[in-house]
């Protein structure tokens, strides 16, 4: 007799598998001319996005003589009723691809990574949200925050960011200079009934128009919910613009600051530029919605295209209002009614 196997479990693991893959970091490494970035996605309900950016942390004079390099920001809280969500970005200056040290992060006190980065002797860094490129070693750090570390009382929240266990691989110790902190978040408060998809993208998505790099690089945010959305949010961070040297940032297509937009704003050496777009409703797509950042001339009018630019980070969210419990009645009344009057129709038929 032959046995009918049973495969739900298989699929019920799968997908299991699948979920996880996708709530968890990606593992990053070194690439001297960016790695590109990842994507996580998801859908919160009740939820609203905040992200800020402590700006302006580079310091003109090299690090390399410093022991440790600390930076603290003390981040805006909001009064919410819990976190979904949370993520720190920061990049650090190595000084040489070859030179390693020990970066810790804390949030509120809490260690949330303390990767050893570097690529000394051409062995790819193994470290999860770790992203290191140029000859001149610049790691961005994405880190996923415990979202019950953070505060709910409207009280900061503070991240320190600290350099230490410095080797000189080439001829002087680890920088340890930093462009930048973000803090994203997605809290939760169960008045605002709505839901939110997010799709945050971070790593090393170097572009240029100089030997060796991509013009371009092309993140699929994936899709967006079936109901109507009532608000469209996308932020970006990138370090090394410049002024009145072309970049573009395209969804589905659709150019959302112009032709410039990072220009080097801040007042730093080397500050990060950080950019917000409120985005159409008519630039979104059911599915695959492709966020470009771009220097490709094919993509501009003429002009100097940009010949070293570093996105870091972006984060589109996607907020949808949630039918009131009396709209949900009165549909499902609706089609209750429709599927009756169906049947007595072909009913009358049959007789």
């Amino acid at each position: 007799m032959m046995r009918k196997f049973d495969t739900s479990w298989i699929v019920a693991i799968l997908i299991a598998i699948a979920v996880c893959a996708a709530a968890s970091p990606s593992q990053a490494g070194f690439a001297t001319y960016g790695l590109g970035m990842d994507v996580q996605s998801g859908t919160v309900a009740n939820g609203a996005l905040h992200v800020q950016c402590a700006n302006n942390l580079w310091n003109a004079a090299s690090g390399s003589g410093l022991l440790t390099n600390t930076y603290e920001t003390s981040f805006s809280g909001y009064s919410c009723d819990d976190y979904a969500k949370a993520w720190l970005v920061t990049a650090v200056y190595g000084g040489s691809n070859l030179n390693t040290a020990k970066i810790t992060a804390t949030v509120n006190g809490h260690t949330i990574a303390s990767p050893l980065v570097g690529n000394a002797g051409g062995v790819t860094d193994p470290n999860a949200g770790t992203y290191g490129s140029s000859v001149a070693g610049i790691w961005v750090l994405s880190v996923p925050v415990d979202p019950t570390y953070l505060h709910t009382d409207g009280s900061s929240d503070l991240v320190s960011v600290m350099v230490s266990d410095k080797t000189a691989g080439a001829t002087q110790p680890f920088d340890g200079r930093s462009y930048y902190q973000a803090l994203v978040t997605i809290s939760q408060i169960a008045s605002l009934n709505n839901t939110l998809d997010y799709a945050f993208a971070a790593g090393s998505g170097d572009i240029g128009t100089s030997s060796g790099y991509v013009t371009s690089r092309t993140l699929n945010l994936g899709n967006i919910g079936s109901l109507a959305v009532i608000q469209a949010d996308l932020y970006a961070g990138y370090i090394y613009g410049d002024a009145n040297q072309k970049d573009s940032l395209l969804l589905n297509g659709h150019s959302l600051l112009g032709d410039d937009v990072a220009h080097k704003n801040g007042t730093a050496s080397y500050p990060a530029d950080f950019v917000y777009a409120s985005v159409p409703t008519a630039d979104l797509l059911p599915t695959d919605n492709l966020l470009r950042f771009t220097v490709d001339p094919a993509d501009f009018s003429g002009g100097i295209m940009e010949s070293s630019l570093r996105p870091e980070f972006a984060i589109l969210s996607v907020t949808h209002v949630v039918p009131e419990p009396g709209t949900i009645s009165l549909a499902a009344a609706g089609v209750a009614a429709l599927a009756f009057f169906l049947a007595a129709s072909r009913r009358q038929a049959i007789r």
